[in-house]
C-alpha cells in the first residue's frame, strides 16, 4: 500500500513538472516529447488512483460482509435483516 501511495504522489509531481517544462520550451519536437512524458505520468497517476480505490473498496465490502455474517446470530445489530 505505501508503494501505491508513493507512486501516486511521484506521478502527480512528475506530471506537473513536465507540464511546466513544456511552457519553457520553444522547440516543437521537444514539446511533443515532453507532452508524451506528461501523458504517461498522468496515466500512471490515474491507474494507481483507481487501483488503490478498488483495493480500499474491496476491503470495506469484505469487512461489511464479514461483519454482517457474524451478526446473523444477533439480528438486532444486523442492518439488512
Amino acid at each position: 500500500m505505501p508503494i501505491l501511495i508513493t507512486l501516486f504522489i511521484v506521478s502527480i509531481i512528475l506530471y506537473i513538472y513536465f507540464k511546466v517544462k513544456i511552457t519553457k520550451s520553444k522547440d516543437p519536437l521537444y514539446m511533443h516529447i515532453t507532452n508524451a512524458k506528461a501523458r504517461i505520468t498522468l496515466g500512471i497517476f490515474v491507474s494507481t488512483f483507481f487501483y488503490e480505490s478498488i483495493l480500499l473498496l474491496s476491503n470495506e465490502i469484505s469487512s461489511f460482509y464479514h461483519h454482517s455474517l457474524f451478526n446473523l446470530r444477533n439480528r438486532t445489530n444486523c442492518l439488512w435483516l
